[in-house]
């Protein structure tokens, strides 16, 4: 009787010893102004919320400022006595309940924990629907031991639980009206007393299922867009194939009419000119007879005047008796040019002109509907030989972009605005050794390499004198005098020296016609095997010399300036 009354004591003691916020043996025990004792962490955690007024946690009484709390030494020895009198078999304290939370291995905190009602420490493990409040496993003794809870409803932890209440009679929302689509309490089937309502579980599996049924239909129509699209992006990749097969087809096509036209072009200058020299030697020819005949007359002239000016009589009858030279009369033959060549010349380049506009009228009208074919509107100069027409056919399909490379360029040469710009100057650059890099003359090579297709390239020519512009194999010598461009069989350009313009191959060159363009055009057609360099000015571009070539290796663009004051600039095309 008297362990029992003992027991009984015990347990009244350990009431008072326990902590009203986290129900354990209090751990640091701290004193209110209102009297009321705390464990300290549990006290500093609850006021955490609070910013200006402080409030006791058990009685609710207001505290201005916060209270400065210090350990209750006293309660704190009892607390020790009480502990050891248990034999060990105390109930623990919050903070090691904390440290074995944090610990667990097993049981992975969410990311925002549904906290315990009662302790307001501790996460929830149950939140119960009848008491519409949540418990940590602690707080939820009652509920699993005691009778008088069997029969409330325990579910995991609920987020927000008001919202599970019935905000007009604050009863657990248990049905679900089908026509009002809201969940309603037992008191609001009252007033849904005509509606068809149902349980909220049942509700709630009838529009899983309904959404799981939708699913299932969205699935398998994501699968078939899936595959339709699939189906649209190969039709995309078949048809740009075939269409960028045919564009090449396209421009070869076009390229071998422009090498015609430059053909016919060459051979109808050189009948004319064939026909000028004709004439023109016919002129010079009647020019020397004139001229001998000039001669004679005035030597004969001045014979007669020495004569007449003899004042003895027997000395002038004797220098009379001299021989007397007759002389026809001045006929100068009529010597023209043959019209009917120029004519005939003329009316074939007239005749390709007017059967190439009546073939693109025809060719327009019947493929108007077509955005390629239409954009040959700007062609109109097309077929009027080299106008510039064929410059913008030529930067609209064969524009090229590329940088020189810094590994070739000779120790004299200076690079400018991101390696577009070149010139030479006696300060040597500070280039690290490479083997592609040139030696003996200033020169220098583009970075990209073509080794296909037909590609179009501009460079402006400032101060164009002793310099060139070509293409070369990307095995042309680097050193001695046969790495000059055009002194190898590696290399093809056209040179400015003295005003004296030449093309060069293979150590061999050929005098061209002087021109004023600052600009040269270059059209290297890979596959066609020739390059073409032209003169490009603002109203017109002329062909300045052709090489034909059986490419074998990568065809790189070429520079050589040796002038001081002459700059090499890649133009920027807009294709």
């Amino acid at each position: 009787m008297a362990s029992l009354v003992e027991a009984l004591s015990m347990f009244g003691l350990e009431e008072e010893l326990t902590c009203s916020i986290c129900l354990c043996l209090f751990q640091t025990p701290v004193t209110t102004p209102c009297g009321h004792n705390f464990c300290l962490p549990c006290l500093e955690m609850t006021w955490m919320e609070f910013e200006e007024k402080f409030s006791c946690p058990q009685c609710r009484a207001s505290f201005e400022t916060r209270p400065e709390l210090k350990k209750n030494t006293v309660l704190c020895r009892v607390v020790e006595q009480f502990q050891i009198s248990q034999d060990g078999l105390s109930k623990g304290t919050c903070e090691e309940k904390r440290e074995k939370a944090d610990s667990s291995p097993t049981e992975p905190r969410s990311p925002s924990p549904v906290v315990c009602d009662s302790c307001l420490v501790v996460d929830a493990t149950k939140t119960c629907l009848t008491c519409m409040a949540s418990f940590c496993q602690e707080h939820l003794g009652p509920h699993l031991e005691s009778p008088a809870f069997k029969c409330h409803q325990l579910v995991p932890p609920v987020k927000e639980l008001q919202q599970q209440k019935c905000q007009s009679h604050t009863k657990l929302l248990e049905f679900f009206c089908q026509e009002h689509r809201v969940p309603i309490c037992c008191f609001c089937l009252l007033s849904h007393k005509t509606c068809s309502t149902t349980p909220l579980k049942e509700a709630k599996e009838a529009k899983e299922l309904q959404l799981k049924k939708r699913l299932t239909e969205l699935s398998a129509l994501n699968d078939k867009t899936a595959k339709s699209l699939e189906q649209v992006r190969t039709q995309q990749k078949q048809l740009s194939n075939t269409t960028s097969r045919k564009l090449d087809l396209l421009k070869s096509e076009f390229l071998q009419t422009l090498a015609l036209i430059h053909e016919e072009e060459q051979n109808s200058w050189k009948k004319i000119k064939s026909e000028e020299k004709r004439v023109l030697d016919k002129l010079e020819f009647v020019h020397t007879v004139l001229g001998k005949k000039k001669n004679e007359i005035q030597m004969e002239r001045g014979e007669i005047e020495v004569i007449l000016a003899e004042m003895d009589d027997i000395t002038f009858l004797k220098s009379n008796k001299l021989r007397q030279i007759s002389f026809s009369d001045v006929f100068v033959p009529k010597i023209e040019l043959d019209q009917n060549v120029l004519g005939a010349v003329h009316q074939k380049a007239c005749h390709l002109k007017e059967a190439t506009k009546r073939f693109l009228n025809i060719s327009r009208e019947e493929s108007i509907k077509g955005a390629f074919i239409y954009s040959f509107t700007y062609w109109d100069g097309f077929f009027s030989v080299f106008t510039y027409g064929l410059h913008i056919l030529f930067q609209l399909y064969f524009a090229t972009q590329f940088t020189l490379d810094r590994h070739t360029a000779h120790k004299n040469i200076v690079l400018m605005e991101k390696c577009t710009k070149m010139s030479v100057t006696e300060t040597v650059q500070d280039y690290k050794q490479h083997p592609q890099r040139f030696l003996s003359f200033s020169q220098v090579l583009s970075f990209q390499c073509f080794k296909k297709g037909i590609h179009y390239w501009e460079v402006d020519l400032e101060n164009n004198n002793f310099c060139a512009v070509g293409i070369c194999y990307g095995s042309i010598p680097r050193r001695g005098p046969e790495s000059r461009l055009g002194r190898n069989s590696s290399s093809w350009c056209i040179e400015w020296v003295n005003n004296k313009v030449s093309a060069w191959h293979n150590d061999k060159d050929t005098c061209l016609p002087t021109s004023k363009a600052t600009k040269i055009g270059v059209l290297l057609n890979y596959d066609g095997g020739f390059v073409i360099f032209f003169g490009v000015t603002e109203k017109k571009i002329f062909p300045l010399y052709k090489f034909k070539i059986e490419f074998v290796e990568a065809v790189y663009s070429a520079f050589w300036v040796f002038s001081n004051g002459a700059t090499i600039s890649l133009c920027q095309l807009k294709s």
